[in-house]
């Protein structure tokens, strides 16, 4: 999965591009969808690196990509796809930008624009991980009665005495 960095936090409910921690912000919640749906690789490409920070940088399971002084996120992804080749067609390719979703279309890759994604993720971030939940208890009526556990128990220990009194062949 390769995703327009900046053109999805706009999507994204609470989230605005003015804000300081945004980048960050945006990348933990793909870690936690890339978790929650099995996906992987994801790269995450933003336009020009907080001073100080270096352009790749690998955080956890996403490859964080900051565009080289004088180019765009969106060149940075169309030089990604041209490097993919005909890998191109194993990605998912995440942007409101229709120049990096024709690059995305043309090198066979799947097209998704950030307003669809976003939704996804939101939703996929609320609903969770269904094998994280903690077993459901028992309720009442699912639980044995004592009579019940009674019975279970004196068939059990019928069944052991009849079997040690087989004889045994």
């Amino acid at each position: 999965m390769i995703i327009d960095g900046h053109n999805l936090i706009p999507k994204i409910p609470g989230m605005h591009l003015s804000d300081l921690d945004d980048e960050m912000r945006l990348v933990g919640m793909l870690q936690d969808y890339a978790r929650i749906r099995r996906k992987g690789p994801v790269e995450c490409y933003f336009d020009k690196a907080p001073v100080g920070q270096p352009r790749t940088q690998k955080i956890g399971i996403i490859k964080v990509q900051f565009a080289r002084p004088g180019q765009t996120a969106d060149d940075d992804i169309e030089m990604r796809l041209s490097q993919l080749g005909r890998e191109a067609r194993n990605y998912t390719v995440v942007s409101a930008d229709q120049r990096v979703r024709r690059a995305a279309r043309g090198a066979g890759a799947i097209d998704l624009s950030s307003d669809e994604f976003a939704k996804d993720l939101i939703v996929t971030l609320k609903s969770g991980d269904p094998k994280q939940e903690k077993p459901k208890k028992p309720s009442m009526e699912e639980k044995l009665s004592g009579q019940e556990v009674d019975m279970w128990l004196d068939m059990f220990r019928d069944r052991k005495k009849d079997d040690q009194e087989k004889p045994r062949t």
